[in-house]
């Protein structure tokens, strides 16, 4: 059983920011690419989705980005983090569909998410009932099961994730899909504090998180923040490589929380 380096960030007096990429969005190489410089460039881990075909929580960004990945099987994803892994130990919190791994296997993907070191999965359609199906695969392997909960997720069922999952609460701060916005709002400070007591998690505020105002205007009530959309988007706008619009976005966010 591999240590899980997740319990270890939260432990420190930084804020998080992790990144969202989509594994092969577009190819092998420059996933790889971007990656590693995330990983250089003060992300304290990295969400790293599977492609699927019908992404029910992702707007029109990731869509793109799931639709350009398509093909881009989970064993490909693994290749990509064993060539990552060379170079960075990265917590990586892995990210897909149900459907995608159960045909891979459960119990054999707990088994090479401890050979890859990846300390974390959100399963996005798997709902609460069916959690005790599984759940103790992950436990058994040391291996967070993420929560993802909405602005509406009742208060009795945010105290059931207290028996299934760990690691963290994935707080999302809309009732929709991921997408850029320019502001969110200001009920998540209360949610925050109520998500945070009722699972006894640490939290990190996903969804919209799309520019350094509301990294500013949220960081005193939560964990960390999840970037994606508006990340993708700048690597969209760079043609997939590492350019100036990646940078000047990803440092303006970095810029707003503590760092090592």
């Amino acid at each position: 059983m591999t240590k899980n380096k997740i319990n270890e960030l939260f432990n420190q007096k930084e804020k998080l920011l992790i990144p969202y990429i989509t594994a092969g969005d577009p190819t092998f190489k420059s996933s790889l690419q971007l990656l590693n410089f995330l990983a250089s460039n003060k992300a304290k881990a990295i969400e790293i989705g599977i492609p699927f075909s019908d992404p029910m929580a992702d707007g029109e960004i990731i869509q793109r980005a799931m639709n350009r990945a398509l093909g881009f099987s989970i064993s490909k994803t693994f290749e990509l983090i064993e060539k990552f892994r060379t170079k960075h130990n990265t917590p990586i919190i892995l990210m897909g569909y149900f459907n995608t791994f159960y045909n891979y296997g459960i119990k054999k993907l707990a088994e090479k998410m401890n050979e890859l070191d990846i300390e974390a999965i959100i399963i996005v359609d798997l709902p609460l009932e069916e959690v005790d199906i599984i759940f103790e695969i992950f436990r058994k392997h040391n291996i967070h099961l993420i929560p993802l909960i909405s602005p509406i997720t009742p208060i009795e069922r945010l105290e059931k994730m207290k028996t299934f999952f760990s690691g963290f609460a994935y707080l999302i701060s809309i009732t929709g899909t991921t997408g850029i916005r320019n502001t969110l709002p200001q009920n998540i400070k209360l949610r925050a504090k109520i998500v945070k007591e009722k699972t006894g998690l640490p939290t990190l505020l996903g969804f919209g998180v799309s520019n350094p105002q509301i990294i500013e205007e949220f960081k005193d009530e939560v964990d960390g923040f999840i970037i994606g959309s508006a990340l993708i988007k700048s690597w969209e706008e760079d043609n997939f490589s590492i350019g100036e619009n990646l940078k000047k976005f990803w440092q303006s966010m970095i810029s707003k929380v503590h760092t090592y």
